[in-house]
């Protein structure tokens, strides 16, 4: 796609990758959804949201963990306020780093995780459910809630751009600054990895 220039350019960007109706992530998500992809589903969601929260404020690849926080508790369900850290850690950071979600002690008691698929426990969505084991704890999260919420919130973000100029100017910055190639040297800095050192061209 070409640069932003105006607040249809968003709206165009957003409905046409980000609303479903064409091959792109939310269709990669409900295919998941449908052949048990299990951990990958809040992992993308997450990556997706990382990626939208640098289009929110601004920083493009430079937003942080913060920023997504701040996506979340602008444009989710207020049952997300409480729930943002725990994703961003728990989900996010476990199977970025650690190939599953991690478990948390937290006031003394273990708070382990339970990604479910099905639809039949929706109400337990972010929700710190007891198990059978003492002092034993699992976070849900419900993939279809889940996927269904973070629609909505690209809606919200849509509407934001619309009547917010300051979120307009965020999104374009950010998303212009992205279509530009980055320097190899600064690159490298960036992610202290020297790579492709003594590729041929041409």
């Amino acid at each position: 796609m070409r640069g932003i220039l105006n607040k249809n350019d968003c709206i165009k960007y957003l409905h046409e990758t980000w609303s479903g109706e064409v091959r792109g992530p939310i269709t990669t998500l409900e295919f998941l959804m449908q052949h048990d992809g299990y951990f990958e589903i809040p992992h993308l969601l997450l990556t997706y949201m990382e990626y939208l929260a640098g289009l929110f404020t601004g920083k493009g690849p430079n937003a942080n963990p913060s920023d997504t926080k701040k996506f979340i508790q602008a444009y989710f369900p207020s049952k997300y306020q409480h729930a943002g850290s725990w994703l961003i850690v728990m989900y996010r950071h476990g199977l970025t780093h650690e190939y599953a979600p991690k478990c948390i002690e937290y006031e003394g008691q273990i708070i382990g995780w339970c990604c479910d698929l099905g639809t039949q426990n929706i109400r337990e969505h972010l929700k710190i459910v007891p198990t059978q084991e003492p002092h034993f704890y699992q976070f849900w999260i419900c993939a279809h809630e889940f996927l269904k919420d973070f629609k909505l919130a690209i809606q919200n973000f849509k509407n934001d751009i619309l009547k917010d100029d300051k979120r307009f100017e965020n999104f374009k910055k950010a998303f212009n600054n992205h279509q530009k190639p980055e320097e190899y040297n600064t690159v490298c800095k960036k992610t202290k990895i020297l790579f492709l050192k003594k590729i041929k061209i041409g």
